[in-house]
């Protein structure tokens, strides 16, 4: 009796199952074409639906992240991403929404770094419309902020349409209206970036405060100590976010001058301020990795919000 009743049981769950593998698909449907024909609100509506059934998948993540995206709201849209890469790692169209949103956003240097990646490691796996949208992305990249795109020598490569590592074509090398001859080296490379984002901060080091109308750089030799430096960005009355890319930004520069102790001065001192910045987090775990102090950036790395491979694998190269 007991079996009879345990396959009564098992074909209701098979039917039941089935319902719901329709009513997706039907909702899934739904949710693309609302996406399609410009109805996000909608479609948004349906995802809520879709939610409900218990049964979401990447593709309706992405495709919910999308939609965020189209209204503006940036933040759900990069929840709604990491909730797809969580599920799909690989997820090309996520990292490349979420390096759209970082470059749009005020954060530039997050953006590049993300297609720098997908150029560098995933480019196989890139569809014709994936190619489309990351050429888009660098042209405007090229054209609004190419000292800092000139740090990316990969990206550089790619728009140009030039895929060699080492050398780069004469006529395709143009950044800026200058042309150059070869591929930057790696300390060209932090260099020029390093020096693009001094440009965006537009800070000065001299002893009298640092404010966003200075227009000088901080070259290796200055008499200001990290102290110095730490006392006239916290007395400024600008937003604690600035102050920390502030910081962030001197202690790269004292990073590529290898003093590594002055840099981790002002990286704690903007953890301080955000102890959950990620990029300052990250800054200092490769600061340790360079005095080599694997503990403590082993330490720093347990606390990305997401674990980088990348970090762990620069951990585990100096061990």
């Amino acid at each position: 009796m007991g079996t009879f009743k345990n396959k009564i049981n098992n074909n209701k769950k098979k039917k039941q199952s089935k319902l719901v593998a329709t009513e997706l698909i039907g909702l899934k449907n739904q949710m693309i074409r609302q996406y399609e024909d410009g109805n996000f609100v909608d479609a948004m509506d349906t995802m809520a639906q879709i939610a409900e059934l218990k049964t979401m998948d990447p593709e309706i993540m992405l495709l919910g992240a999308k939609c965020y995206y189209e209204t503006g709201d940036y933040e759900r849209a990069i929840t709604w991403i990491n909730s797809t890469l969580e599920y799909s790692p690989g997820n090309i169209g996520a990292r490349i929404l979420l390096s759209k949103i970082c470059l749009m956003d005020n954060n530039p240097e997050k953006g590049l770094i993300i297609l720098n990646m997908i150029v560098e490691k995933m480019q196989s796996a890139l569809s014709e419309k994936d190619k489309s949208i990351i050429t888009e992305l660098l042209d405007n990249c090229k054209s609004k902020m190419p000292d800092l795109l000139k740090g990316y020598p990969v990206l550089f490569n790619y728009l140009t349409g030039n895929q060699t590592k080492n050398k780069v074509s004469e006529n395709d090398q143009k950044v800026s209206g200058k042309v150059e001859n070869a591929t930057p080296t790696k300390a060209e490379v932090a260099v020029n970036r390093l020096k693009a984002l001094l440009n965006r901060n537009k800070i000065c080091g001299k002893k009298e405060p640092i404010t966003n109308q200075d227009n000088c750089k901080r070259q290796k030799g200055d008499s200001n100590s990290p102290e110095e430096i730490i006392n006239n960005v916290v007395n400024q009355g600008i937003s604690l976010r600035d102050k920390v890319k502030i910081l962030n930004t001197y202690a790269g520069n004292m990073f590529i001058n290898k003093q590594y102790h002055d840099s981790l001065q002002l990286l704690n001192e903007a953890l301080k301020i955000d102890a959950q910045d990620e990029y300052v987090l990250r800054n200092l775990i490769y600061v340790h990795i360079a005095m080599n102090n694997l503990e403590k950036a082993m330490q720093y790395a347990a606390l990305l919000p997401m674990t980088d491979f990348s970090v762990l694998d620069a951990i585990n190269s100096h061990q």
